[in-house]
């Protein structure tokens, strides 16, 4: 497939290639792409991504309403990072943008418009929108992703909060979410594409924390809307449950292979002294998992070392940018510590169709952390209790 990609002088619109990863069928896939024609943006084409098994139904589905800008084509990605990974392969052009979309979600109207005047206007790399409910459009899901420097998210994968405009300010983030993600095609192919090889929810953070090195500004827009079930946020609350370790490897590999080689050792001595100080907390707090968790993966680090060398390589190929002007986005490690004052290692589980926060199976280490403390003052204070107070 030839993208005859051209300039963006003068009045010309930027040609903007829509990636519809097609993970479902019938009528989630009818919608979005209906909702992909209704967009008012004048120069768009859209790229129909399906597997061998649904690619006989979904050209039925796109020769109902042909059109020349529309292409079905085959892939064997399953991720939208995968599906994009693959798709824009076969785009060639580097003058354009490429737009993610997950079966499903409902782009409105304008939503194309909004992103592409911002990306023009702030010269920016990647721009992101808003996500709202499908079911309950006045309820926000996400405005861009905030990370620490831990690489780990900060704040809930669903804000699930009333919609009166508290987030609708353009501004610069650390990421935004793969979903509806706008991409400039240089960059896209200058960053490599996604990394294939990361959990679900790790790989939008990668490619837009790499953009930022590579000293593109990633941005969200909140005039640019997209309307997403539910379902896909608790799909991704159970992928994280079922492959803790793997989620949090992910999370440490990407924040230290960000780095440069005069922070990388600073780094790893933060990381272990937070997970450290957090597990201790955590005994009496019953909340040791996530520390835990991130010591063991930081402990077998050697283990990874090949691979982790060959990201930092790629990384140091597009850095033109210093650590300190990627800080002001990162949120202090201080947070983390101050989130494990008040948080308890809860299981957020699927039920009926709603996330439930259930508690683990009980514990009995704060109860015994605290008995052995009451312990050893009793066994130290044994000679007082036994004698009394002296008079001399």
């Amino acid at each position: 497939m030839r993208d005859s990609l051209a300039g963006v002088e003068g009045r010309e619109l930027v040609p903007v290639v829509a990636v519809l990863a097609t993970r479902q069928r019938g009528d989630d896939v009818a919608d979005s792409l209906a909702a992909l024609r209704q967009q008012t943006y004048g120069s768009l084409r859209i790229l129909v991504a399906c597997d061998n098994i649904d690619s006989e139904s979904i050209r039925d589905l796109t020769s109902r309403e042909a059109s020349p800008s529309e292409v079905v084509c085959e892939v064997a990605g399953g991720s939208l990072p995968d599906v994009a990974n693959e798709a824009t392969g076969l785009v060639e052009g580097d003058n354009g943008l490429f737009w993610f979309v997950e079966a499903g979600t409902i782009p409105e109207p304008d939503a194309l418009k909004h992103l592409v005047d911002e990306l023009l206007q702030s010269n920016a790399g990647i721009v992101g929108p808003k996500i709202v409910h499908l079911a309950e459009r006045t309820r926000v899901q996400a405005v861009g992703i905030a990370v620490d420097r831990l690489g780990e998210r900060v704040g809930p994968l669903d804000l699930d909060e009333i919609d009166q405009e508290q987030h609708d300010r353009v501004r610069d983030v650390l990421a935004v979410d793969v979903s509806g993600m706008l991409v400039r095609a240089d960059l896209f192919r200058r960053l490599g594409g996604f990394a294939s090889h990361l959990a679900n929810g790790i790989a939008d953070i990668d490619l837009c924390w790499r953009a930022h090195y590579a000293g593109a500004r990633v941005v969200v827009v909140p005039d640019a809307v997209i309307a997403r079930p539910q379902s896909f946020v608790l799909n991704l609350v159970e992928e994280r449950q079922r492959s803790q370790t793997q989620f949090a490897r992910d999370q440490l590999d990407t924040a230290l292979v960000s780095v440069s080689a005069r922070q990388f050792p600073l780094r790893v001595l933060q990381i272990l002294a937070v997970s450290l100080l957090q597990i201790v907390i955590g005994i009496f707090l019953g909340a040791t998992g996530q520390p835990a968790r991130r010591l063991r993966v930081l402990l077998s680090l050697p283990l990874r070392s090949r691979s982790l060398r060959g990201r930092r390589r790629q990384m140091e190929a597009i850095r033109s940018v210093s650590d300190a002007d990627v800080l002001p986005f990162l949120h202090p490690i201080s947070n983390r510590l101050i989130s494990s004052l008040r948080s308890r290692d809860d299981d957020i589980v699927v039920t009926s169709g709603a996330p439930v926060i259930r508690q683990r199976e009980r514990t009995y280490g704060p109860t015994l952390a605290w008995f052995l403390i009451a312990l050893g003052i009793l066994i130290g204070s044994r000679e007082f209790i036994r004698s009394g107070v002296c008079c001399r």
